[in-house]
């Protein structure tokens, strides 16, 4: 008996000693819990104090109306990206610490789910930062280009109001329409190349579409020269030919708005669409954890 009642003590302390250390066991998973979310909330706020100078208004589609303001969109694109680039560093890092926490077995079911949130919502605080980085890509690959694109269609304004004046001309002074007309013609020719130029440099989709554009107005005015050359000679029928030919033909002219219109809405307005949509879960996200901790038990 005795030695059965031994035997007894000894299992009994045997699980006593167990489960002081699995209580032990789940203390110090708690004190790693806690130290680990004490590191993620720091990383969280200093990716937070970095995205306070990531401000992309100043990439705005309103920086077009001058050289000075595109160059500054650019120069401020620039200067975002490796922000971004530390701000997604530390948003990792905070989701890494979160998720390591949330993994641990002994925690309290409340602190278990409250860190999984925590480890949802930072991650979403990622994507939401590519979202940004990708946005400040395609904005950088604008601005690159963006001297290039206000100038040519600025130029191919003026060039439109001067193909006016000189048609204006083409029956009452034809040689000085001629000269006019074949003037206008090398210009939008000289334009079309440096659009193709910048295109070889930056691929972006505007470009070729405004290259088309100065290529069939530089056809249209060398047209119209020949127009006011057979005008001069007094070429009626040539006249009428070239004349018919014109009218198949319209000048197109795209202004910096009309230009950066069509390539904002496919390019821009997606991501900022998808920064919304992730900025409504992130504070869904925030809005459950903060529930879960104040029901905590």
């Amino acid at each position: 008996m005795k030695r059965y009642f031994a035997i007894g003590i000894s299992m009994i302390g045997a699980v006593a000693l167990a489960l002081g250390a699995w209580f032990g066991l789940g203390w110090v998973q708690v004190q790693r819990a806690d130290s680990s979310l004490e590191s993620a909330n720091a990383h969280i706020d200093a990716a937070n104090r970095l995205a306070a100078n990531i401000n992309m208004e100043q990439l705005g589609q309103e920086s077009f109306t001058s050289l000075d303001r595109i160059n500054q969109a650019a120069e401020a694109s620039r200067v975002m990206l490796p922000l971004i680039d530390q701000a997604a560093a530390d948003v990792k890092s905070a989701e890494t610490e979160a998720e390591a926490a949330a993994d641990m077995l002994l925690l309290t079911q409340w602190y278990g789910n409250y860190l999984e949130r925590k480890q949802q919502v930072a991650s979403l605080r990622g994507r939401q930062l590519a979202v940004v980085k990708e946005t400040a890509e395609r904005l950088q690959q604008l601005y690159a280009a963006g001297p290039v694109i206000f100038s040519s269609t600025q130029e191919m304004d003026q060039l439109f109001g001067q193909f006016q004046s000189a048609m204006a001309k083409v029956q009452s002074s034809p040689d000085e329409a001629s000269t006019t007309l074949n003037a206008v013609a090398q210009s939008f020719s000289a334009i079309r190349l440096q659009l193709d130029q910048a295109y070889a440099q930056t691929s972006l989709e505007i470009l070729p579409e405004l290259s088309k554009t100065a290529a069939e107005n530089a056809d249209l005015s060398a047209l119209a020269a020949q127009l006011a050359d057979a005008a001069g000679s007094g070429d009626q029928a040539r006249a009428q030919q070239i004349a018919a030919q014109l009218q198949k033909k319209q000048l197109n002219i795209s202004f910096s708005d009309n230009a950066i219109d069509p390539w904002w809405r496919q390019q821009i307005r997606p991501l900022e669409q998808e920064y919304a949509d992730l900025q409504a879960q992130e504070e869904a996200g925030d809005a459950e954890a903060v529930e879960l901790y104040s029901a905590r038990q």
